[in-house]
């Protein structure tokens, strides 16, 4: 793959506050071979008149009605036609060097290797509100890792994927419905699946706006839809109950935590039909554990902000095993009925 041409996607919804940002930064790429492509997901806001500004540059397509990432991947992968990588890059995501695609191809000319991803950064700026700090914080994400290190999965938030491997594995899934997730996992194992790996070059960089989550309630309700999108997934079959597989980075505390929430989610009838006590044991345990990780990521928050981050995150904590074990139970019982 000497010099693979690439469609770059952009999936896009409400997005007309910090789209803009995403569109300037793939434009400045350096990379000659780019065709470049905005999936609008019937948005509701000013999404289609900023894009209409773009569309000498930029194709532009909408959807019919709201469908989900996963449609809209599948919509912009149908496209490809002579291109060999598929660019993923969402819409509150912007690309720090122009040379971002051109660095990341390179790792591309191994052919064990399906998907590049880089490094979020600048989560520190005290620009952040304290929420999307502690968002950050809490999801690993501004953890900053060096050099090149195979990963279990990515985020897809700016991502080249090969465009054969994508093809060998029907494309993007997702959990239970289109809307509900899971793209990045389901996409890791099939690609792991057909013997590929995954890696992230630190040295690739990007920003992460964090723009859905405006306050509170939607980090919790982001958080509570996660779990409920991981509980029908492995619920389903469609990824393992351990997401950490193979190489992994450092930055995984918050992957152990699911592991063991979706451990709890499975006990949890047995240890309910034992004793109620015997539930409670268990999440003492986990709480105990998580007091621990709490006190290591405190770093870098003040005063009254340690409290803040340790609160919200402990009833993050409930909330997303309350939801998980909802979705692995519908997961279970539609994978039984399928």
């Amino acid at each position: 793959m000497s010099s693979p041409s690439v469609l770059a996607v952009i999936p896009a919804y409400n997005s007309a506050t910090h789209i803009e940002k995403t569109l300037v930064s793939l434009l400045k790429q350096d990379y000659p071979h780019v065709r470049r492509v905005v999936i609008d997901d019937c948005s509701r806001d000013g999404t289609a008149g900023v894009l209409s500004r773009y569309r000498d540059v930029v194709e532009v397509l909408r959807n019919d009605t709201n469908s989900g990432l996963a449609y809209g991947l599948n919509r912009g992968l149908s496209l490809a036609g002579d291109e060999d990588v598929f660019f993923i890059l969402e819409d509150d995501v912007e690309l720090v060097d122009a040379d971002y695609i051109s660095r990341a191809v390179k790792h591309l000319e191994n052919e064990r290797i399906a998907l590049v991803c880089g490094q979020a950064v600048d989560f520190s700026r005290e620009r952040l509100p304290l929420v999307k700090r502690a968002f950050a914080r809490y999801l690993n994400l501004d953890y900053v890792e060096q050099g090149v290190t195979e990963i279990s999965y990515s985020l897809i938030k700016a991502d080249l994927i090969r465009i054969a491997a994508l093809r060998k594995i029907g494309g993007f899934g997702y959990a239970g419905n289109p809307k509900l997730g899971a793209e990045d996992q389901i996409l890791a194992k099939n690609l792991r699946a057909q013997g590929y790996t995954l890696v992230k070059d630190a040295s690739l960089r990007y920003r992460l706006e964090f723009a859905r989550t405006t306050g509170l309630r939607g980090f919790l309700r982001s958080e509570a839809n996660a779990g409920r999108t991981l509980g029908v997934a492995v619920g389903g079959g469609l990824i393992s109950a351990n997401p950490v597989a193979g190489a992994e980075t450092k930055a995984k505390s918050n992957f152990r935590r699911t592991q063991v929430v979706v451990a709890l989610a499975i006990l949890s009838p047995v240890l309910l039909a034992v004793s109620w006590q015997a539930v409670l044991a268990v999440l003492a345990v986990i709480l105990a554990a998580e007091a621990g990780n709490y006190i290591r990521k405190l770093r870098g928050f003040k005063g009254r902000e340690k409290f803040y981050f340790a609160a919200v995150g402990l009833v993050n904590d409930f909330d997303f095993a309350l939801s998980l074990y909802r979705g692995f139970v519908s997961g279970l019982v539609k994978r039984c009925r399928r």
